[in-house]
C-alpha cells in the first residue's frame, strides 16, 4: 500500500514540472529589486506599487517571523504581474523556486471579498502562504533540498548493500506542509488577509451567508471540509470556514502557538498524510472535537438564518452571475450543474420568462443593439488577459477592452479602468475620470453615480457626491434604483447578507433573508433575487411585503483591538534598493534535479537523472535528462534550452535516443533549433505551429533532422467539468531524421451529450519510411483519447497504420473518502470503446478492437487530484492488453 501511495504522490508532484510563464507573453519590461532574502519583480512602470509592496511586506514579515516561529532565510521571488495579466488571483509555489505571484484584476470580486484594497489583500494572504509552505524543519528535508533542490519530493538513494550495490529510493518531502489540507492552509491565509484594516472575506456578508448556510446543512463535517470535493461551493468553504476556524484557534491558543503548528507539521517529511494525528499531538485535543468547539457559537447563530418565505425558484446556478436589467426585463446567466453550456435567462415579469442556451462567458450581462455581452476577463490579442465585454464564442467587444464595465444606461457608460484599478476601482464615467470608489457602481436615472466610499471602517452609500447612509463594515454594494427613487443595496446582516433600501432619508431592511446576494425590482412587490442554497445560487422571484428599520450589521472581531492595522499598514515608503532590469539570461539559476539508481544485479544497471535551471518568471529554462540501461544498451540524453518570453518561443536541443533501424542497438543524435508560434489564439480556438530543424548524426552518418507539427483545438470547460463538454482538435506532424521520414495525424471530437455522459471519436493515422515504427507513437508524445494495441512493426509488415475509434463515457460522483485515510475517490467514470484499424503488407488488412476503461478521480492527501486509468483492450487477432496509468485529467 505504501509503495502504491508513493507512486501516486510521485505522479502528482512530478506532473506539475511543465513550466509556463508567470506573466503575459510580450509583457511590459520588468525590474528586480533585492530586500534582504526577497527579490521583488514587477513592471518598471509600477514604482509606486513597488514602494507599497516592499515597505508593507518588510513590516509584515517582522510580524509573521514571530507568529510562525521562523524567518524566510532562502532566496524568495515576489512577483507582481502587469495589467496585461488581469487574473484576479495569486499563488505561492516552492517549485521551481520559493515564489509568490500576485495578479491584478480583482475588481469583479471586489464586492464579495469585502476588501478596500485588492493589492493589500493579496500581500497579506500570499505572504502567509510563503511562511506556511517554505518552512523546512527536518534534517532529511534540508539535506535533500541542499543536493537535489526544490522538488516537492526528493528521492534519496539509500544503499542497503555495497557489493553489489543495491539502493532503495527513500522519498522525502522537501516541503511537507504542501500536503496539509486546503482548509488549514487557505483558512489561515484568509484569516490573515482580514486582520490588517482593509476588510477581507471575514467581513463579507456573502461569505458569512455561505458559512452559516453550510453549518445549517451539516456540510462542514470534518471528513467533508478537509477533502477537495466537487460539491458546491467548490472549495470556497475551505477559505471562509477555515478563516472562522483560525479566528477561534488563534483566540484560544494565541497567534504564535496556533501558527507554529506549521513549523511542527514540517517535521512530517516521511508521511505528511497524518494531519489528524499531528493536530492532536500539537494541540492536545482531536480535530473532530475542536472543530465542533470552534463553530459552536456560530452554529447557534446560524440556526436563526432566514430566507425569503414567499418565492418561486427560476433556476439554480453553480456559480454566481450578477443580475442586470433594462426596459425589457432582468437578465442573467445560469449554469445549472457547472459542467455544460450556460443558459441566458430574461425575466420580463412574473409570467414571461425566456431562456436560451449560450456560451457567453460567466459575468454580468449587458444588452447592446439587441445583442448580449458578458463583462468578464479573458484572452485577447493572443497574449493579454484583460477585461472587456464578450459576445458569443468569446468574441471581445473592442470598444470595452481594458475596462471593467459596471453599468450602461442608454448612452451613458461607467467602468473601472483596468490599468489604474490596481488597488480598488478607478472609475471613468462617460469618458471622464471620476476617481477611486470602494464598490461596484450604478448609474442613477438622474445620471449621477451610486456607489460606496470608505473611511477606515466607516462605509458610506453615496449618490453622486452626497452621503446617504453610513455604517461600520466593509461589505455592501448597490444593486438597483426603485421607480420611487429608493436605492436598493446589499449589506451585512448578523447571519449573512441582506437586502436594504434607502429612501426619503431612511434605511430599511427589505424582507428577512440572510442569504440574498443580489436583487432587482420587477414589479409591484416582486423582486428577482439571488439566494445561496445548498446546491448553488438560487434565482427566485420573491414576493416581499415586509420592511423594517433595521441597520446594517457590524462584524467585529477581537483582533481589531490588537492594533494589527498599525503593525503592517499598506503604505509606501522609501526604497533603498536600486531596481535592475530583469534579464531572463542573467536570472537563470538552478532549480532542482533528480537521480534514480536501480539495483545492480548481474552487472545490469539503470540510471535515470535530470536537472533543471530556470528564471523566476519562467521566461527561459535549461533541462538536462538522461536514461541509461546496460541491459538493453539503450541510452537517452536530452539537453535543451527553451525561451518563451515572447509569443514566438524558441530554443535549442541536443538529444540522443535508440535508432529505429533493424539490427544491433545503436543511437542516433541530433542538434536542432526549436520554434513554436501561435498563428491564431482568439475566441475559443488555439492554432499553433511547432517545429525543429538541425543536423542528425549516427555512427558514421549525417543528415538533416527536421520536425513540423500543426495543432488546432477548440475546447470549452465550465466550473467543475470532469472533461471538456465541447472539444475538437486536429494535430499533424512530419518527422524526418536519420532513420527516415514518418508522418502522423490525430483528430478528436468529444462532446457532452447528457449530464455527465460524454461521446468521443478519434481518428489516427501513421505512415513510416523507417525500418520499424511503434504503432500509435507520435514524435510529440500527444495523448490520445483511446488506447491502441502496443506493438512494433517492421517495414516488411506494414508501412502505415490507421485507426478509428469511438466511445461513450459515463461519470458518477461518489465522494468516497475517509477523514483518516490518505486516498479518496471523488468521481469515477466507466467507458466503453471500439473501432477498426488498418495496415498494409502481410498483416491482416483490417483489425477490429474494443475495450473498457475505469477512471478514478483520486484525492491524495485530501487535496491533490489525480486520475487513475484501469482498462483492457482486445483485438480481433486474439491479443488482449491490460493497462494502468495516471494522468492529471483529460
Amino acid at each position: 500500500m505504501y509503495r502504491f501511495i508513493l507512486i501516486l504522490f510521485t505522479c502528482t508532484f512530478l506532473s506539475g514540472n511543465v513550466l509556463a510563464n508567470n506573466v503575459a507573453y510580450d509583457d511590459l519590461p520588468y525590474v528586480r529589486l533585492k530586500k534582504e532574502d526577497m527579490y521583488y519583480i514587477l513592471p518598471n512602470a509600477y514604482k509606486y506599487f513597488a514602494e507599497k509592496i516592499i515597505t508593507t511586506n518588510t513590516m509584515l514579515m517582522e510580524v509573521y517571523d514571530i507568529e510562525y516561529g521562523f524567518s524566510i532565510d532562502g532566496d524568495t521571488e515576489y512577483i507582481f504581474a502587469s495589467h496585461l495579466s488581469q487574473l484576479g488571483n495569486g499563488y505561492v509555489t516552492m517549485n521551481p523556486f520559493s515564489t509568490a505571484v500576485l495578479y491584478p484584476g480583482g475588481i469583479f470580486k471586489f464586492d464579495d471579498f469585502a476588501t478596500t484594497n485588492w493589492l493589500a489583500t493579496l500581500v497579506y494572504h500570499e505572504t502567509s502562504h510563503l511562511y506556511q509552505l517554505s518552512v523546512n524543519n527536518s534534517g532529511p528535508g534540508k539535506f535533500s533540498q541542499l543536493f537535489l533542490g526544490n522538488n516537492w519530493i526528493n528521492f534519496l538513494p539509500i544503499p542497503i548493500k555495497i557489493f553489489p550495490l543495491v539502493t532503495v529510493p527513500l522519498p522525502v518531502l522537501t516541503y511537507p506542509n504542501v500536503a496539509m489540507p486546503d482548509f488549514f492552509l487557505e483558512g489561515n491565509a484568509t484569516f490573515n488577509e482580514s486582520r490588517f484594516g482593509f476588510g477581507g472575506r471575514l467581513y463579507s456578508g456573502h461569505y458569512r451567508a455561505m458559512f452559516y448556510m453550510m453549518l445549517n446543512k451539516n456540510l462542514l463535517r470534518p471528513d467533508r471540509i478537509l477533502m477537495n470535493h466537487v460539491e458546491f461551493p467548490f472549495q470556497r468553504e475551505k477559505y471562509i470556514a477555515g478563516a472562522y476556524f483560525w479566528a477561534h484557534l488563534a483566540y484560544d491558543y494565541g497567534f504564535e502557538r496556533a501558527a507554529q503548528f506549521f513549523k511542527y507539521f514540517s517535521t512530517k517529511y516521511l508521511n505528511p498524510t497524518r494531519f489528524f494525528n499531528a493536530f492532536e499531538e500539537y494541540f492536545a485535543q482531536s480535530f473532530d472535537d475542536y472543530i465542533l468547539t470552534a463553530f459552536a457559537d456560530h452554529r447557534v447563530n446560524a440556526n436563526a438564518q432566514l430566507r425569503f418565505s414567499q418565492s418561486e425558484l427560476i433556476s439554480t446556478s453553480a456559480v454566481y452571475n450578477p443580475l442586470n436589467k433594462n426596459e425589457k426585463g432582468v437578465f442573467y446567466l445560469s449554469s445549472e450543474n457547472g459542467n455544460a453550456d450556460r443558459e441566458l435567462v430574461v425575466v420580463k415579469n412574473r409570467d414571461e420568462i425566456f431562456r436560451k442556451r449560450t456560451n457567453l462567458l460567466p459575468g454580468k450581462i449587458f444588452e447592446i443593439n439587441e445583442y448580449f455581452y458578458s463583462a468578464a476577463v479573458n484572452l485577447v490579442d493572443k497574449t493579454k488577459n484583460i477585461p472587456s465585454l464578450w459576445g458569443v464564442d468569446m468574441k471581445p467587444f473592442k470598444t470595452f477592452e481594458d475596462k471593467f464595465v459596471m453599468d450602461i444606461r442608454g448612452e451613458m457608460v461607467v467602468y473601472a479602468d483596468a490599468k489604474r484599478s490596481i488597488e480598488r476601482p478607478f472609475i471613468v464615467y462617460n469618458g471622464k475620470d471620476f476617481g477611486e470608489v470602494y464598490s461596484s457602481v450604478l448609474i442613477h436615472p438622474k445620471k449621477e453615480l451610486i456607489y460606496f466610499k470608505q473611511n477606515g471602517k466607516k462605509r458610506t452609500l453615496m449618490h453622486g457626491n452626497k452621503e446617504l447612509y453610513s455604517y461600520k463594515g466593509y461589505y455592501g454594494k448597490p444593486v438597483d434604483v426603485m421607480p420611487t427613487g429608493g436605492i436598493l443595496f446589499i449589506g451585512p446582516t448578523a447571519r449573512g447578507s441582506g437586502l436594504f433600501m434607502h429612501t426619503m432619508g431612511e434605511t430599511m431592511r427589505v424582507g428577512r433573508s440572510d442569504l440574498v446576494v443580489d436583487a432587482r425590482w420587477i414589479e409591484s412587490k416582486y423582486f428577482l433575487v439571488v439566494e445561496l442554497g445548498q446546491r448553488g445560487y438560487e434565482y427566485r422571484i420573491a414576493h416581499i411585503e415586509d420592511a423594517k428599520f433595521d441597520p446594517a450589521y457590524e462584524y467585529a472581531f477581537y483582533f481589531e483591538k490588537e492594533g494589527w492595522s498599525e503593525k503592517a499598514p499598506f503604505e509606501s515608503g522609501k526604497i533603498e534598493a536600486k531596481p535592475e532590469k530583469y534579464s531572463e539570461f542573467k536570472n537563470l539559476k538552478y532549480s532542482r534535479s533528480n537521480i534514480f539508481i536501480n539495483s545492480i544485479i548481474n552487472g545490469d544497471t539503470s540510471v535515470i537523472g535530470n536537472a533543471t535551471l530556470v528564471d523566476p518568471l519562467n521566461y527561459n529554462s535549461i533541462f538536462l535528462g538522461f536514461d541509461l540501461n546496460s541491459e538493453t544498451r539503450e541510452k537517452y540524453y536530452n539537453l535543451s534550452y527553451l525561451n518563451q518570453k515572447e509569443l514566438l518561443n524558441w530554443g535549442l536541443i541536443f538529444d540522443s535516443e535508440p535508432s529505429q533501424r533493424i539490427g544491433d542497438v545503436h543511437s542516433k543524435s541530433s542538434l536542432r533549433g526549436l520554434l513554436k508560434y501561435h498563428l491564431y489564439r482568439f475566441d475559443d480556438i488555439d492554432f499553433f505551429v511547432t517545429g525543429s530543424s538541425g543536423l542528425g548524426f549516427g555512427s558514421s552518418e549525417f543528415n538533416f533532422d527536421n520536425y513540423l507539427g500543426l495543432d488546432i483545438l477548440r475546447q470549452y470547460y465550465n466550473v467543475i467539468s470532469y472533461d471538456p463538454f465541447d472539444y475538437q482538435s486536429v494535430y499533424a506532424e512530419i518527422d524526418y531524421d536519420l532513420d527516415g521520414l514518418q508522418l502522423g495525424i490525430l483528430a478528436n471530437f468529444y462532446k457532452s451529450i447528457f449530464d455527465n455522459v460524454f461521446f468521443g471519436a478519434e481518428a489516427f493515422g501513421q505512415y513510416s519510411f523507417r525500418d520499424w515504427f511503434d504503432v500509435g507513437r507520435l514524435s510529440s508524445g500527444r495523448r490520445k483519447l483511446y488506447p491502441i494495441m502496443s506493438r512494433t512493426l517492421i517495414s516488411d509488415q506494414s508501412r502505415y497504420f490507421a485507426s478509428a475509434t469511438a466511445g461513450v463515457k459515463s461519470v458518477f460522483e461518489v465522494d468516497a473518502y475517509n477523514e483518516y485515510f490518505p486516498i479518496g475517490i471523488r468521481r469515477w467514470a466507466a467507458e466503453g470503446f471500439g473501432g477498426v484499424s488498418k495496415y498494409d503488407g502481410f498483416l491482416l488488412s483490417y483489425e477490429t478492437h474494443y475495450g473498457a476503461d475505469l477512471e478514478f478521480e483520486l484525492i491524495l492527501a485530501k487535496r491533490f487530484i489525480q486520475r487513475m486509468h484501469l482498462g483492457v483492450i482486445n483485438s480481433s487477432t486474439g491479443v488482449r492488453e491490460f493497462y494502468l496509468n495516471f494522468t492529471d485529467g483529460f
